[in-house]
C-alpha cells in the first residue's frame, strides 16, 4: 500500500472513530489490494468481536470466525463488487466473538473503485443485532382493520404485499435462525425506505405488507426496487400491489385477495418482480 493510501485511511479511520461517538455503529475499510480490515475504535466495546490492540486483520481471519456458509457468501460478494455485478453489500452473518459464542453482524458496505474501474476498497458500517432493533410488525387482523379505514376515504393509496421467494430452501440451507433475520430484515428495511411512516404487517408468516397512502405509482415502484436491492445478498423478493383507487371496492378482504393475487402472480412468472 503507497503511503498516500495508508495516510487516507487513517485519516478516515480517525474520522468514522469520532462519528462513531454518536452512534452505534462500527465502521470499516477493506482495502483490497493489500487484504487488510480495518475497524473504528468503538469495535473494542462489541461483544469481544476483534482482539484488543490490533490494527487491523485480515479478510480470511475474519471469516475463519464465521460461519462457513456465511464466508463463502461474503467471498461471492465481494467478488460481485470486483466484477461491477454489485456496487454496494448489505448482509448479515453469524460471527464467533472470544466466548465462543456467535452474534449476528449487520453489514453494510459500498465498493470504491479507481480510475481504471479497479476495486480499490469497501468502506462502510456494521452493527451487532439484538432483538430490541426489530422492527415493530403489525398482524393480519390489524391490517383488514386499517384497509377498511383507508376504504372510507378517497385519498390515494397502494396496497404493498411483499414476499420471501423460496424461504424453505434458504433455511434448509442456512439455518431457521438465519431465515429469521431475513424476516426480521425486510421489515426493518420496509420501515426504514418508507421513512417509518406506514404500519408494516406480517401476514402467512413470510409475506409482509403496507399501505402506502398518498403515494405514486411511480414511488411504490422505487420502494420495492429499494427493498429488493438491500435484500438481494439474502433473498429474492416478489411483490404484488393494488390501487386503492382502481378497485372499487368496499370490502377489505376482496382489496387484500386482489393483492393476494397480485402476489401470487409474482411468484408464478418467475419471481423477484412486482406485479
Amino acid at each position: 500500500m503507497d503511503g498516500g493510501f495508508t495516510s487516507s485511511v487513517e485519516e478516515t479511520l480517525c474520522c468514522f472513530s469520532l462519528l462513531a461517538q454518536a452512534t452505534e455503529n462500527i465502521y470499516f475499510i477493506y482495502d483490497y489490494e493489500n487484504d487488510r480490515l480495518y475497524f473504528s475504535e468503538n469495535i473494542q466495546k462489541a461483544g469481544d468481536l476483534f482482539p484488543f490492540g490490533q490494527k487491523y486483520c485480515k479478510l480470511e481471519e475474519w471469516q475463519n470466525r464465521m460461519e462457513t456458509c456465511d464466508a463463502a457468501h461474503l467471498t461471492q460478494l465481494i467478488s460481485d463488487l470486483v466484477s461491477h455485478k454489485s456496487e454496494r453489500i448489505e448482509f448479515n452473518y453469524r460471527l464467533c466473538n472470544a466466548q465462543n459464542e456467535y452474534v449476528w453482524i449487520n453489514t453494510r458496505g459500498k465498493g470504491c473503485y479507481r480510475a481504471d474501474r479497479s476495486l480499490c476498497c469497501i468502506i462502510g458500517q456494521l452493527s451487532v443485532s439484538r432483538d430490541e432493533r426489530q422492527q415493530e410488525t403489525y398482524n393480519h387482523k390489524e391490517l383488514k382493520c386499517e384497509i377498511r379505514e383507508i376504504l372510507k376515504n378517497v385519498n390515494p393509496c397502494y396496497l404493498l404485499l411483499i414476499g420471501v421467494d423460496n424461504l424453505k430452501a434458504i433455511n434448509l440451507t442456512n439455518g431457521r435462525d438465519f431465515g429469521d433475520t431475513v424476516l426480521n430484515d425486510i421489515a426493518r428495511i420496509i420501515g426504514e425506505e418508507t421513512g417509518q411512516r406506514f404500519r408494516v404487517y406480517r401476514i402467512n408468516g413470510d409475506w409482509f405488507a403496507v399501505n402506502l397512502q398518498n403515494t405514486s405509482e411511480e414511488e411504490v415502484r422505487d420502494i420495492f426496487r429499494r427493498v429488493q436491492q438491500r435484500m438481494a445478498s439474502q433473498c429474492t423478493l416478489s411483490a404484488g400491489c393494488v390501487s386503492y383507487i382502481d378497485y372499487h371496492v368496499t370490502d377489505e378482504s376482496i382489496l387484500l385477495q386482489y393483492a393476494e393475487s397480485a402476489l401470487d402472480c409474482s411468484k408464478s412468472q418467475g419471481k423477484d418482480r412486482l406485479t
